[in-house]
């Protein structure tokens, strides 16, 4: 059977036995905004002290906007903001600025449903 590099590391995302490939561990799916909360300093000191720790990131749309999911050991964490809570982003330039600025070079990003400010106001000048 020919499996291509994309599944194997679908496999590994979904704990999945490449060899075998058998899952060993259930992985539930849970919406991005149920996660627990990272605040920054905690980001600040794995992408300072411990960037091994730090798996992957995903920019993931939500209906309040753009959030990043960090994947730090085996646990999955939103980042949230310095005064409490999520942090939102308007774009995932901004995202991606803050990932960056932490060493966090490589991410993916799930777009779906989401609409650019730029093409949001385009399509509101051409109701009007």
């Amino acid at each position: 059977m020919d499996y291509s590099p994309y599944i194997f590391d679908l496999a590994k995302f979904n704990n999945v036995d490449e060899i075998r490939r058998v899952g060993y561990k259930v992985m539930v799916e849970m919406e991005p905004l149920s996660l627990e909360v990272l605040p920054p300093s905690h980001f600040k000191a794995f992408a300072k002290n411990a960037p091994h720790e730090i798996k992957g990131a995903v920019i993931e749309n939500t209906e309040r906007g753009l959030v990043i999911v960090l994947h730090v050991g085996n646990e999955r964490r939103i980042l949230g903001q310095y005064r409490g809570g999520i942090r939102f982003f308007r774009s995932f330039d901004g995202a991606a600025a803050v990932l960056r600025q932490h060493g966090v070079l490589h991410w993916t990003a799930n777009a779906k449903g989401w609409i650019p400010r730029t093409l949001e106001a385009k399509e509101r000048s051409s109701d009007g």
